[in-house]
């Protein structure tokens, strides 16, 4: 009799759904984190991203809205699905980006700021204004690690904590 009966609101008979949200909590905070990190890195060490630097910080921000939509507005389950998509889309964005700072892969147009100077003052104008190229790697660690292939460890990690999420008992019911 003693063991049998339990509160309204004991941990027992909390819904699961309500871990959904944390989870998406957890992945917004964790994108809110790298985002607070490549801008440290930019205006704190002036490393300036390139245009597949800027791309992945853009799937961040997404990242971030979705967790934080998903938590506020009671979509956990929902959240963490599509939280998963922008971790699957990003973790390929920046493999691409290791594979093209190997070599493995062509530089887009994007990256390769192409275009074509009428005469030495407008040729003058795009070079000062030009950003990093995608090709060459921003040393994190020099020598060994670029800030391309840290940011796709981190986010193949953040994609199979995503993945741990959605499979896990946080998803069902």
């Amino acid at each position: 009799m003693f063991g049998t009966m339990e509160r309204q609101g004991s941990p027992a008979t909390k819904p699961r759904l309500h871990r959904a949200r944390t989870a998406c909590l957890w992945l917004a905070l964790l994108a809110a984190w790298s985002l607070g990190f490549a801008y440290a890195l930019q205006f704190g060490l002036g490393m300036h991203p390139c245009a597949l630097c800027l791309q992945e910080r853009y799937a961040f921000m997404a990242l971030f809205l979705c967790g934080l939509a998903g938590f506020l507005f009671d979509y956990g389950r929902i959240g963490l699905i599509v939280c998963l998509g922008i971790l699957v889309g990003l973790t390929g964005l920046t493999l691409y980006h290791v594979g093209v700072e190997f070599g493995w892969f062509q530089l887009s147009a994007a990256c390769s700021g192409a275009g074509t100077a009428g005469d030495v003052d407008q040729l003058r104008a795009m070079l000062q204004t030009a950003g990093p190229s995608c090709d060459r790697p921003a040393w994190l660690i020099p020598g060994a690690i670029s800030l391309a292939q840290a940011t796709a460890v981190w986010s193949i990690l953040l994609t199979l904590l995503a993945l741990g999420f959605v499979t896990g008992p946080a998803f069902r019911r």
